[in-house]
């Protein structure tokens, strides 16, 4: 749990802080390249062009921090409190937050407390919309850590910050800088690769969690046909580059013709972070649309003419396996023999010398029931139709031949594939 608590009335959640279409500001250069021109004993926040800091300047002239919304609880209910003092001593550090590197949990975009009152907190992104900057007080006694959001507005004559350089105080109170824009997401016009552009210069924006350029190792696609995580195929898997504006984006080259799935970014230390969807970080371009794929209200992508295979007998004796994709999915080989762990095969149609179907009632046969890979002509997707089987119904396994004997096994349990079949194939 966070060692913090936070008024009621800025509570966000690590990607809770809303961009509004309001927030135009801070979209080109900064006009601003030289030192902030607050006068002593003034509170002030500064972005410099280019700068990955943001400064912060507290008016100690009372002895306290001033431009704080404090808060007291009244008849249980929480109300602000104008005149409650915090003082420097009290102080651990302050926190930058935004949608970008999350909430007051998880940011960090902080500096320790300095006891001249101006701060600079780096690992802000270059720029960023929907921001917000909290005093963190020090615990006390065992309690939760206080956030306390600094009083901001639009209005110059309210606020209780001036901003300088290409900082603009948006009408939510949140604060915008820099040069940012929306992540994107969608294929590049007549290709089969999916760039995804994050927008920022932190790589994990829209993710869930923070990272640095340097913490990523590389960005992967998962879904049911290219594997999820380690167990993915590794062409799916893509390192980071940057634009004209010092935005990362991942290319992935050679996508299925259709499917659904997510992004993950693996951290050099072995975590992974996950797409967010719903975070406003986001422009889903195309027919590349998040949809909800369980009921606890989780999404992931989806693109092209996405739809389960299948595995049934359309006359008796003949097997048939659609694939509904023009990739051979759900194909694995033993990792290592006598292990019984099993990771996805990465074939083409060239290499595959024959599919077989094996049981019991054939004698265990690999060539008493056969066929090979063919091409639904109306879609492109991949069909394998296997014939020689008994007529009679049988329970057995499918099993592929590479051009250079390695043996693959079908899983007919992938969830690839649809969960039942109308005609008779059981999921064993």
């Amino acid at each position: 749990m966070p060692n913090w608590k936070i008024s009621r009335r800025f509570m966000l959640s690590a990607f809770g802080a809303a961009v509004l279409s309001a927030c135009g500001g801070g979209g080109g250069e900064s006009l601003y390249a030289v030192a902030p021109s607050w006068s002593k004993g003034t509170n002030g926040i500064d972005h410099g062009a280019g700068d990955t800091s943001l400064t912060v300047a507290f008016d100690l002239s009372k002895g306290k921090l001033l431009g704080l919304y404090t808060t007291k609880v009244v008849n249980g209910k929480e109300e602000a409190d104008p005149f409650r003092d915090v003082l420097p001593a009290q102080v651990d550090k302050v926190v930058y937050t935004s949608p970008t590197v999350g909430g007051v949990d998880q940011s960090r975009a902080f500096a320790p407390w300095n006891a001249s009152g101006t701060v600079s907190i780096t690992g802000v992104p270059k720029g960023d919309p929907g921001g917000r900057i909290y005093v963190i007080l020090k615990a006390v006694g065992g309690a939760l850590a206080e956030a306390i959001p600094l009083e901001l507005d639009p209005d110059p004559k309210k606020s209780k910050f001036l901003v300088s350089g290409d900082v603009v105080v948006n009408s939510d109170n949140s604060l915008s800088y820099g040069h940012y824009r929306l992540g994107k997401l969608g294929f590049l016009p007549g290709t089969r690769t999916l760039r995804c552009e994050i927008g920022s210069d932190i790589p994990s924006a829209g993710f869930n969690g923070y990272a640095t350029l340097a913490q990523v190792s590389y960005a992967q696609w998962n879904c049911d046909d290219t594997g999820w995580l380690e167990r993915g195929l590794p062409r799916f898997r893509s390192t980071s580059r940057l634009d004209a504006h010092g935005h990362v984006f991942f290319d992935f080259v050679g996508m299925p013709s259709n499917g659904q799935g997510t992004i993950s970014l693996h951290l050099v230390d072995g975590t992974d972070l996950w797409f967010y969807p719903k975070s406003k970080r986001w422009e889903t371009l195309g027919d590349l649309t998040p949809v909800v794929v369980n009921d606890k209200g989780d999404q992931h992508l989806r693109y092209g003419d996405y739809q389960k295979g299948r595995i049934w007998v359309p006359t008796p004796g003949t097997l048939q396996i659609d694939f509904a994709v023009d990739l051979l999915h759900s194909l694995a080989y033993e990792a290592g023999v006598g292990s019984g762990q099993y990771a996805l095969a990465d074939v083409t149609p060239g290499q595959i010398a024959r599919f077989y179907w094996i049981s019991e009632i054939l004698g265990w046969s690999k060539t008493a029931a056969v066929g090979s890979v063919s091409v639904d002509p109306a879609t492109g997707y991949y069909r394998v139709v296997i014939t020689g089987l008994p007529k009679s119904g049988d329970r057995g396994w499918v099993k592929a031949v590479l051009t250079d004997g390695t043996e693959l096994s079908l899983d007919p349990r992938s969830t690839r594939f649809a969960g039942s079949n109308p005609a008779g194939v059981a999921m064993l």
